[in-house]
């Protein structure tokens, strides 16, 4: 039988392992999108549009929320059960979808009136079309934080762990197959944002 120590140490090495192949991917994805975009008008749109989706991951998916589940569902399985901790999971689950789907549709109207009035310029419209792409990605990502935080409660952490890894495979697989035949156009950088959000969904599912 598995000693308690062993088992840290063995959580810990598989922790340690998907962290350093999310960032060995995410090195890669960077250097795939700098030979494609460099400097371009595109690369400069893509990263400020994709700041917002990927602070809501940070302040609200990974955030105080996230951190906070993981004890209160661990309390809530020892003093009343499986059924009420998967209860409670639930209910935050599907409060948060419902905040982040309505924060994301008043971002999307808002971009999309900005579009709609035309004053701003070029640049700053390819900002707002990438970022009505992408903000779904904040919704999908930070259910499956929420999702992770879930497993981690069950002392289960190489599955979030790996999760990283998936938005930066399907990122350079985008990359590599579909954004040669457009590369440095406004065309590949929205092939990028598109696959962002496909690799949020896959998070989430």
């Amino acid at each position: 039988m598995e000693t308690l120590e062993r088992a840290v140490i063995r959580k810990a090495g598989v922790v340690g392992f998907w962290t350093s192949a999310s960032r060995v991917l995410g090195l890669a994805r960077d250097v795939l999108m700098a030979g494609y975009f460099g400097t371009s008008v595109w690369m400069s749109a893509f990263v400020v549009a994709f700041t917002v989706p990927n602070l809501s991951r940070r302040f609200f998916g990974e955030g105080a929320l996230s951190a906070a589940l993981v004890p209160v569902l661990v309390e809530t399985r020892h003093k009343h059960g499986e059924r009420a901790a998967w209860s409670l999971a639930f209910r935050v689950f599907a409060l948060a979808a419902i905040v982040l789907c309505a924060v994301v549709l008043l971002g999307w109207i808002f971009c999309a009136g900005l579009l709609r009035i035309g004053m701003q310029s070029p640049r700053f419209t390819i900002v707002l079309q990438l970022l009505q792409i992408m903000l779904p990605y904040a919704v999908f990502i930070c259910l499956a934080a929420l999702f992770m935080a879930a497993l981690n409660s069950y002392g289960v952490f190489g599955i979030p762990a790996a999760m990283p890894c998936v938005l930066n495979v399907t990122w350079i697989a985008a990359l590599v197959l579909l954004v040669p035949r457009a590369a440095g156009s406004a065309g590949g950088i929205r092939v990028v944002a598109w696959a962002v959000v496909a690799a949020g969904i896959l998070q989430a599912a």
